[in-house]
């Protein structure tokens, strides 16, 4: 009796200390996380889950664990242990939307359909709503399913409450239309998106607009107003090079800010002299594990695909050619190939 007392009065004293040790831990391995030290917080995490296996703090660290994961197998895993250990939680909701992204980023849109239906079925009142809501119309749009798309579109513009995506999804529903070939109605979300642009919006670049503007009123016969804004990209953005930006609706950050484009003057097409070459851009990732991953089921098809980091993102790279030409007809192939509905050519060099 006398031992037990004394074993309980030790765990009692020593309790606070082990959680204290805990959270410091855990903490560190935060930190080093948000510094972008994913070497390090690998590591940390790693230890943490092992030291720690019945910690508050698992179901995040086994999310971060994931995210971290080179192996689409292995960060598979870590997202089910949280979805089976914390059903019905926030975590659970993270887990599914994560893996719902991880497979947009696959190109396999219709599990990715399945893992954001899930975000909107039972988490709606969660922070994953509004994402979900965009990869899944992105995602039906890439299955060529429009029309449901569409119905998503009109769910989540009719909600006055969303508006963390709102500018995004009305880029991917102005990209919709014009794909189904209503140059008009495109033209009109093109337009209301340059009309109410922020300055401090980082997922969509305006020129990139224009230029999808600009092409939607030739298209539907309207010159006039093209012509127009031909003359207001060159005096807005005299930086810009014309044929290099993303054209549908594209969840990650634009590659070029839209200051950089109103630096210098305005460039004019040129075939790539030597040393330069003309590529496929085809992905651009915060994740590498994702980039690596495209790299490798296009590498398998005897793809030449190649990777270069610039700032956060690692951006895949597909084919190298002497002629913008040639760059976009191979673009055209493997778009309709390989389900790529989002790439754009662009100039690189040696």
């Amino acid at each position: 009796m006398k031992r037990f007392i004394l074993t309980a009065v030790l765990m009692m004293l020593f309790a606070p200390f082990t959680a204290a040790a805990e959270e410091d831990d855990y903490l560190a391995a935060m930190e080093a996380y948000n510094k972008k030290d994913f070497v390090k917080a690998g590591e940390l995490l790693k230890n943490f889950n092992s030291k720690y296996p019945g910690s508050r703090f698992k179901p995040n660290v086994l999310i971060k664990m994931g995210e971290l994961s080179h192996e689409f197998e292995r960060m598979e895993a870590f997202f089910f242990e949280v979805i089976k250990g914390y059903s019905n939680t926030e975590y659970e909701a993270e887990a599914v939307y994560l893996l719902g992204r991880a497979h947009y980023g696959r190109g396999e849109y219709k599990k990715a359909e399945g893992y954001f239906g899930t975000i909107l079925g039972r988490f709606s009142n969660t922070v994953w709503i509004e994402p979900a809501y965009y990869y899944l119309i992105l995602s039906l749009n890439a299955m060529k399913n429009r029309a449901e798309a569409k119905k998503l579109y009109d769910d989540y513009i009719a909600n006055k409450n969303n508006y963390m995506f709102r500018s995004r999804v009305k880029l991917a529903g102005a990209d919709i239309s014009f794909e189904e070939g209503k140059f008009e109605e495109a033209a009109s979300g093109y337009r209301d998106i340059i009309d109410t642009f922020n300055e401090s919006e980082k997922y969509i670049f305006l020129p990139a607009v224009y230029e999808k503007l600009i092409e939607s009123y030739e298209k539907a016969g309207k010159e006039r107003d093209a012509e127009k804004f031909r003359g207001d990209m060159r005096q807005l953005f005299p930086g810009y090079k014309t044929g290099t930006a993303q054209i549908l609706a594209s969840p990650t950050r634009a590659a070029v800010s839209v200051a950089a484009a109103r630096a210098t003057p305005f460039p004019t097409a040129a075939p790539a002299v030597k040393g330069n070459f003309f590529t496929v851009q085809v992905g651009a990732f915060t994740n590498s594990r994702f980039a690596d991953d495209m790299v490798k089921r296009l590498s398998k098809k005897g793809r030449h695909t190649f990777t270069k980091t610039e700032g956060r993102f690692t951006r895949v790279y597909v084919g190298r050619f002497k002629t913008k030409g040639e760059a976009d007809k191979y673009a055209e192939v493997l778009s309709r190939e390989e389900k790529i509905n989002n790439y754009l050519v662009k100039e690189g060099w040696d």
